[in-house]
């Protein structure tokens, strides 16, 4: 696990102490041998950078380039919910690194500045996908291709938790984090359907942003909900494009935008059980396909 660590950030002529640490799960987050991806936290004695407190640094090749700009002006655009992204010149330790770009990471702030009530945030957790993930990758360097399961079903067994929930918050906001939990938690089991849990307008939008950008998946693992109180609906908080300019169509094929299936030669299930359950429910897909 990642340790944060106590750090000066100049921006401006102005100091600012922060906490930094790394930042992603694979491999073009940190291969470079010194240009890696950095979670940043403004201390409480120190103004906001960009108006933000917390936020992201990566290097642009892990966040498609322009294409999360993109993105983000495009949900900006529709109302939906996105985050700040600006690009920068990044200096660390007196090395140049180039440009990064720096991306809002969710907080309160993220709800007030798109025009939400305070609403808590969830999401499904990454941990046990990434643990199978890494075992997964061990077998197979010890060839038990034959023996070896799919990922695809950590979803039924991922845990739902908060994002930047503070424990120390009132009342009203706790019976929020249990209602929004138990509408995802519902919406995955099947006895709700996507139109009673999710703002289904909005993540069909969503959907069809990223069809149409070229996305090259819809990740359950990467978007986020905000449970808004007015409508006691899920709204879809989505980043991360993955517009992969380095495909070759012609041995990947991705099909998310059009049905529920994948082709990896090496999973036993080749399923988006989230997406599955959503293009089940026909009315939410003739929404989709609308958008």
């Amino acid at each position: 696990m990642q340790k944060w660590v106590p750090a000066k950030l100049e921006k401006d002529n102005v100091n600012h102490n922060v906490r930094i640490r790394l930042k992603g799960a694979f491999s073009d987050h940190w291969k470079n041998d010194s240009k890696w991806s950095y979670k940043i936290s403004v201390n409480n004695d120190s103004k906001p950078i960009f108006n933000l407190k917390r936020f992201n640094l990566q290097p642009p090749n892990t966040m498609s380039y322009l294409y999360e700009w993109l993105f983000m002006k495009s949900l900006e655009k529709e109302k939906l919910i996105s985050l700040k992204v600006n690009f920068m010149n990044v200096n660390i330790n007196d090395s140049n690194e180039g440009a990064y770009i720096l991306q809002e990471a969710i907080t309160n702030r993220t709800i007030e500045n798109n025009g939400r009530k305070l609403g808590p945030v969830i999401g499904f957790s990454k941990d046990l996908y990434l643990t199978e993930f890494v075992n997964a990758k061990k077998l197979l360097k010890q060839g038990a291709i034959d023996s070896l399961n799919g990922l695809e079903d950590t979803f039924w067994r991922a845990k739902i938790e908060p994002v930047q929930f503070s424990q120390e918050t009132d009342q009203k906001q706790l019976d929020y984090l249990k209602r929004s939990i138990y509408l995802l938690e519902s919406f995955r089991s099947g006895t709700l359907k996507p139109r009673e849990v999710f703002d289904i307008k909005q993540l069909s939008k969503v959907m069809a942003l990223r069809a149409i950008l070229g996305s090259s998946e819809f990740d359950y693992r990467d978007i986020k909900f905000y449970f808004n109180p007015e409508t006691s609906l899920l709204e879809p908080i989505s980043k991360e494009s993955h517009v992969r300019l380095d495909l070759n169509f012609k041995e990947s094929y991705f099909s998310w935008w059009i049905d529920s299936s994948k082709i990896r030669p090496h999973y036993t299930s080749n399923t988006n059980f989230f997406l599955d359950l959503l293009y089940k429910d026909i009315d939410f897909y003739k929404l989709y396909l609308n958008q």
